[in-house]
């Protein structure tokens, strides 16, 4: 998928909470098999059963944040591409390695990989290259599945590790709605093959 197919004012609805028109807000995201999405769906269900409330992510927004790029202007769409198609996405393969939480941001934690810090690097590397802000808080790999969990006492969410390949590297758009974010890919690009 390339951002020349794309027509992101298609992509943002007018009524986007705080939404410039003139922008968009993106972040770049790792997403994992679809085998892997089944299983931390089936963990939310085993969480929601413990009585954990909360508000679940929804299955197609299960991801890694790589980078969190906020409100960009349309215009910096092809020097974003650019700089994404610059990096070499490697063929990595991650470990769910059990839960963690931020404050009452429950998620599941990806177990520290070298080649994943090395890719989030360089991708951080060639945007700030190409002029594009971002929030550079120190890259830490996880997958929110709860966001405001209200835990009961004796209860602790918790999962059992399991390995998943990485499918792809995707700059997405994020919508702010009422009732949750809605995101959009805007590009896709795939782990490189050893030949």
């Amino acid at each position: 998928m390339s951002l020349e197919n794309q027509n992101p004012q298609q992509n943002q609805p007018e009524k986007a909470i705080g939404q410039k028109p003139e922008t968009l807000r993106l972040f770049i995201a790792l997403r994992f098999s679809e085998e892997a999405e089944k299983r931390l769906v089936d963990i939310q269900k085993k969480w929601k059963e413990q009585n954990i409330a909360g508000r679940y992510s929804k299955p197609e927004n299960l991801h890694i944040t790589a980078a969190f790029l906020g409100e960009q202007k349309k215009e910096d769409l092809p020097k974003i591409e650019q700089a994404l198609r610059s990096v070499l996405l490697p063929d990595i393969s991650l470990h769910i390695s059990g839960s963690g939480h931020f404050g009452n941001l429950w998620f599941a934690r990806i177990a520290d990989n070298p080649l994943l810090a090395e890719y989030v690097k360089a991708v951080r590397s060639a945007l700030k290259q190409a002029g594009i802000h971002f929030d550079a808080k120190a890259f830490k790999g996880h997958i929110t599945l709860v966001r405001k969990a209200q835990i009961p006492a004796g209860e602790e969410p918790s999962l059992q590790g399991f390995e998943t390949p990485l499918q792809d590297v995707c700059l997405m758009a994020s919508e702010l709605k009422k009732d949750g974010p809605i995101y959009t890919p805007l590009l896709e690009i795939r782990p490189e093959k050893p030949a």
